[in-house]
């Protein structure tokens, strides 16, 4: 299993909601998807960090994160990928869904199906 497959099946597990994957390839230069997830709350929006950050380190160091204690939006930037962490009511604010519109959207479910082909 490769680090981007292994990280969305322990953010699955861990009950990240709403996981949406973003194939940014032909508009972004840094980066190939983003994935975007709900948490709960403030304690299990940290632990999704924690517990991703720890599922990152069996493959690679080479990754970082961005924000605080205080965020509602924390960033995971893991060279290939990057994952965004949010609070419901951040995910709503900010709206990168609409920001990378025209780029192509996945669920879980549809991304792992067509990555199995």
């Amino acid at each position: 299993m490769d680090k981007l497959s292994s990280l969305l099946y322990l953010l699955d597990t861990k009950l990240a909601e709403n996981i949406r994957i973003l194939d940014v390839r032909k508009r972004c230069f840094f980066t190939d998807y983003f994935i975007l997830l709900t948490a709960k709350n403030t304690r299990h929006l940290k632990s999704l960090l924690t517990l991703s950050e720890e599922e990152l380190s069996k493959y690679t160091h080479h990754f970082h994160h961005e924000g605080d204690d205080q965020s509602t939006w924390l960033l995971l930037d893991a060279h290939g990928f990057i994952v965004h962490f949010f609070l419901a009511e951040s995910r709503e604010m900010y709206h990168l869904e609409s920001l990378w519109a025209d780029c192509p959207r996945y669920t879980l479910e549809e991304f792992i199906r067509l990555n199995n082909n």
